[in-house]
C-alpha cells in the first residue's frame, strides 16, 4: 500500500493489506486492479503528480477492496506536491505527522 515512517521513527516500513486468498490472484478484476495500483505507485514515486491524481481518483471511485481512503490520501498528497514539490532527495516515503 505504501512506504511510511511513523511519527518518532526514522526508518520507513512497507505496509500491506490482505485483499483475499490465493484464488483472488487469478481473478481478472484483481489483476486489472493490481496493474492500476502499481501504475499509481510508480507515477507517485516518479513525481508524475497528474498521473497519480488521475489513477488515484479512478481507483478511489471504484473503491476496490475498501481502499477508497488510501486513494484519497494519495490524491491529496499529489495535489499538495503539485503546489509545493518535495525536495530533490525525496525518496517517496510518507512521514506521518501524528500517531
Amino acid at each position: 500500500l505504501d512506504v511510511i515512517a511513523v511519527k518518532g521513527k526514522a526508518e520507513a516500513v512497507r505496509i500491506f493489506t490482505v485483499c483475499g486468498d490465493e484464488r483472488l490472484l487469478e481473478d481478472p478484476r484483481f489483476k486489472a486492479f493490481t496493474i492500476s495500483h502499481e501504475e499509481m505507485l510508480s507515477s507517485y514515486r516518479s513525481r508524475d503528480w497528474r498521473q497519480t491524481i488521475a489513477v488515484a481518483r479512478e481507483l478511489g471511485a471504484a473503491n476496490p477492496y475498501g481502499l477508497a481512503d488510501l486513494y484519497e490520501s494519495y490524491e491529496q498528497r499529489a495535489l499538495d506536491f503539485q503546489s509545493s514539490p518535495p525536495p530533490s532527495n525525496w525518496d517517496g516515503v510518507f512521514h506521518a505527522q501524528s500517531k
